[in-house]
């Protein structure tokens, strides 16, 4: 069975995250494709942002968290080969997979993107953009207000692999905006859920 990999900083992961992944599970794809599980991976740093003041630890343990109903089902796995191999880039994972290094994940692999994801590689914005969208198959999550028509032309054009899924829901969160909200003491059970609300306040983070 082929596998799904979703990467990202999770910093702190929220219902946006989620509902991308819910999405896909929903669709039927992962049977579509035969892909028997989705793994999540929490990066060990992001090149494009500054050092990150969160452990990865803390970002794995609130992924396991967020997506604990996921991984109940069987369909999600938080994997932390990211801090195992230290990539430099997501170019650097996505060859280790693709070279069959990794004992889980098989080089027939789908890449979860959302489609404004798709847009910064297609961009060029992204480190080796090229390989990135011709050495890997992708699966697509879109919304009702992302321009997928010409990233899906140009995917087909340059005869890239890739389904696409609709959002089931449109949840337009972004974790710099959480991190401030928790420095100004505010609530961010709304967009994560109690339990990595309990785990950000109980470990002092983004304080």
């Amino acid at each position: 069975m082929s596998k799904a990999i979703f990467l990202g900083s999770f910093n702190p992961p929220h219902k946006g995250h989620y509902n991308c992944i819910k999405s896909v599970i929903e669709s039927g794809q992962l049977e579509h494709l035969g892909i028997d599980k989705i793994h999540i991976i929490p990066c060990r740093q992001n090149p494009n942002k500054a050092k990150f003041h969160t452990s990865f630890v803390a970002r794995y343990k609130m992924c396991e968290s967020m997506f604990s109903d996921l991984i109940i089902s069987g369909k999600v796995v938080i994997d932390d080969i990211e801090n195992e191999i230290a990539p430099e880039y997501t170019f650097d994972l996505l060859q280790y997979f693709n070279h069959g290094n990794d004992n889980m994940i098989k080089d027939d692999f789908w890449w979860i993107i959302t489609a404004e994801t798709l847009q910064e590689i297609i961009d060029g914005k992204w480190f080796r953009s090229s390989e990135l969208l011709h050495d890997n198959n992708f699966i697509i999550v879109y919304g009702e207000n992302d321009c997928l028509y010409d990233a899906i032309q140009l995917v087909k054009q340059n005869k890239i692999r890739a389904v696409s899924v609709k959002l089931i829901d449109e949840i337009d969160y972004h974790s710099t905006q959480l991190r401030e909200k928790i420095k100004n003491d505010q609530s961010i059970i709304e967009e994560t859920n109690e339990r990595v609300q309990n785990f950000i306040t109980e470990n002092k983070l983004y304080y």
